[in-house]
């Protein structure tokens, strides 16, 4: 008895085959997402996507929505773990992780978490609590007290220390963390503003509390603008210099009493709001700087934004007043006026091509960098009988409609029908009773990111099928050979072998691959009348967990409908059916808790049965409803698995 735990296959070039394209009319996106009806919206780009959080009502709306501003399609994007109410999202300059601030409410009390998510894998790779209001969007959207390193290979933030909970020394202090993406691991700085208080003598106890912080171009240090505060005794405003390497602080400066910080990299200094001004530091000897920019003509709140543009500029956002939106030149410091004179831009962030703007109560807007125009656009009418492609998936249009095929099937009455996915990955998408199908034969090429030594076909139509690996030069160093799929069990002599229609097996499996990592597997499938039809490819690891033992219960469970009416006239109709089967399974007795495991582990999840490899009526692939293990005996115990199929 043996199974295979799937890998996921619908990554991109993971699969390719020769499969056609179905005949459909792709649908063009032209209906783009940009939380339209939404009042309040978090933002943060990089490259072509925007991840847009909903936050209307101080709490997440739904989940977090990635734009893609080439091809003008929204998707949802789900991250494993993700809970509680987010207050602020800052994506890795390389694209590669989100960070999330996560605050969760007991009593009256809210506790934050600062978490960081693999965007590749959706799942927390870092996660902090006790992150005080680091990364809290105010009033006026601004998030501030988080920032990547340029090289996306280290992430700063504020923190509780989590062994002392909120006091350290009789006050509330917080200190900055610095995390490596190659370990995971932070880095505490050494000192807070406490440690330079002029009269930390006098009153040992006091409060810390951060502003900002930017990053040095090479990664190397992080600037902090943060406040003691001591009752009676009046706060202290510092600026402090941490190497990122080791929490060391080396050079302070007082009086330091910035809202938000920004790094000019083309002068190597860092840019300091001061409420209605700025200053100017050397990022190396932290000494003020004369030249700056200046923003007297400019009516602002500290908390407004200033934002270093990919462009070279620095922009800096306006209350009211002659200049609105303003920009800065980074190399003098000049003053370039407005992004756009026509349209004032409320910048929040920007990808390659587009900047992302607040809006009052729209959602969020996009304007093109090359000429300001706005991404807005009406979807195509459409009329029922078309067929349309979409995000990889087919869609039937029911009803005359400009609605988006995703939006369209879940109304009422629906305009839209899902007809599953598009030919070529019908065999990937977890359901047994779609296919992908090609004439005469099929050759599909996977390229596993893992090791693979089991392939599980299921529902299909062909005659033969063959399994090789081939090496980087595309050679085969391994070969199944070529295996019928005759089924001889109906035969019972000359006359049914000369008469009966000949039967074929629809499910074959291999367990035996050899572990060449690194390999790409080469299925082709030969078809029957021409055609060659794949229901559901499986690759993984193979798990044994014991010998079948004679007893095997199969079955299908049938979802036809038997109506009768009053005059007992029975009328059928036809549905999709499911195979079961229960496996008496022997399996070692030191085996029983690593066979527990093995199950337990896979719980609530798709993967292949093989009860004996000689005996086809036992491969199914779905999830088992139940299972036990009977200690019998020192040596020898019983597994009994009872599994279910896909519906097909």
């Amino acid at each position: 008895m043996k199974i295979i735990e799937p890998l996921r296959l619908d990554g991109e070039g993971v699969v390719s085959s020769n499969a056609p394209d179905d005949v459909a009319i792709p649908w063009e996106p032209v209906g783009v997402d940009l939380y339209q009806g939404r009042s309040k919206i978090m933002t943060t780009a990089v490259g072509n996507k925007v991840y847009a959080i909903d936050y209307t009502s101080n709490a997440v709306q739904d989940p977090i929505k990635v734009y893609n501003t080439d091809t003008q399609v929204t998707e949802p994007l789900e991250l494993d773990g993700m809970g509680g109410v987010l207050s602020s999202v800052l994506v890795s300059p390389n694209g590669n992780y989100l960070a999330l601030v996560e605050a969760s409410f007991a009593g009256w009390s809210t506790r934050y978490s600062m978490n960081i998510y693999s965007l590749a894998t959706g799942l927390k790779v870092y996660s902090r609590s006790r992150t005080a209001n680091s990364g809290r969007v105010s009033d006026s959207d601004v998030r501030r007290g988080m920032a990547w390193s340029p090289d996306s290979t280290k992430f700063a933030f504020w923190a509780f220390k989590e062994d002392l909970g909120n006091t350290e020394n009789g006050g509330v202090r917080s200190h900055v963390y610095v995390v490596n993406t190659s370990t995971w691991t932070a880095v505490e700085s050494q000192q807070t503003p406490f440690n330079f208080r002029s009269d930390v003598s006098i009153k040992p106890a006091a409060n810390d509390s951060y502003r900002d912080l930017c990053w040095s171009a090479d990664g190397g240090f992080v600037y902090v603008s943060g406040t003691s505060s001591q009752t009676y005794l009046g706060n202290e405003h510092f600026m402090l210099k941490i190497a990122a390497g080791t929490g060391a602080v080396s050079a302070v400066v007082s009086d330091g009493n910035e809202s938000l910080l920004v790094f000019n990299e083309l002068r190597s200094e860092i840019i300091a709001t001061t409420g209605a001004e700025c200053r100017v530091y050397s990022a190396s000897s932290m000494a003020v700087q004369s030249d700056r920019p200046l923003f007297s003509a400019i009516s602002r709140y500290a908390t407004d934004p200033i934002i270093v543009l990919n462009s070279g500029k620095l922009y800096v956002r306006a209350r009211s007043g002659v200049e609105l939106h303003t920009t800065f030149d980074l190399s003098d410091y000049s003053n370039d006026g407005p992004l756009n004179p026509a349209t004032p831009i409320d910048l929040g962030s920007e990808s390659a091509d587009h900047y992302v703007t607040r809006t009052v109560s729209n959602g969020f807007g996009l304007l093109s960098k090359a000429n300001f125009s706005a991404v807005e656009s009406a979807n195509p009418q459409v009329y029922p009988g078309s067929i349309y492609t979409r995000n990889q998936r087919l869609y039937e249009v029911l009803l005359p409609n400009s609605d988006r095929p995703e939006d369209g099937v879940v109304l009422e009455p629906p305009t839209w029908l899902d007809l599953g996915a598009i030919n070529r990955l019908r065999m990937i998408d977890e359901t047994i009773g779609t296919y992908t199908e090609a004439p005469d034969y099929l050759e599909i090429l996977v390229a596993p990111s893992e090791l693979v030594d089991g392939i599980g076909l299921f529902n299909l139509t062909a005659a033969s099928y063959q399994i090789e690996l081939l090496d980087d030069a595309g050679e085969p160093v391994f070969s199944t050979g070529e295996i019928s799929l005759i089924d001889v069990s109906g035969v019972h002599g000359w006359y049914s072998y000369f008469n009966d229609e000949p039967a074929w097996q629809t499910d074959a499996v291999q367990t035996a691959l050899p572990p060449y990592r690194g390999a790409t597997i080469r299925i082709t499938v030969q078809g029957l009348g021409g055609t060659a039809r794949v229901g559901e490819l499986v690759a993984g690891r193979v798990r044994d967990l014991g010998d079948l033992e004679f007893g095997a219960d199969t079955g299908i469970l049938d979802f036809s409908r038997k109506d009768r009416d009053e005059f007992g006239v029975v009328r059928l109709i036809e549905g999709q059916y499911s195979n079961r089967v229960r496996y008496p399974v022997s399996i070692r007795s030191a085996r029983i808790l690593g066979v527990r495991q093995i199950l337990t582990r896979l719980r609530g999840r798709k993967f292949v049965f093989i009860g004996d490899e000689s005996a086809p009526e036992t491969f199914l692939y779905g999830f088992y409803r139940s299972f036990s293990l009977v200690r019998k005996g020192p040596i020898y115990s019983e597994c009994s698995i009872q599994a279910e199929s896909l519906a097909q």
